[in-house]
């Protein structure tokens, strides 16, 4: 199984915002574009994130999850 878990938004944020390039990540969308017919993709959503507030990553509020299965 593989699980990625990424705050969403933040491909839309610019390089000059806290010093963070977002060519430098990979995002889920990318990995799920490298997956072949040996994996199912079970989920790839975007889902409200709950983190305990003053907490680290609090102020993101939504996760992008991506969730696939190997058959083989």
């Amino acid at each position: 199984m593989l699980l990625l878990v990424h705050h969403a938004g933040m491909d839309t944020r610019h390089e000059h915002d806290a010093a963070f390039d977002p060519a430098d990540y990979v995002w889920p969308s990318m990995v799920a574009a490298l997956l072949d017919d040996d994996w199912r993709v079970e989920v790839d959503e975007q889902r409200p994130r709950v983190a305990p507030d003053g907490g680290a990553g609090a102020h993101h509020t939504d996760d992008v999850v991506l969730r696939a299965r190997r058959l083989r």
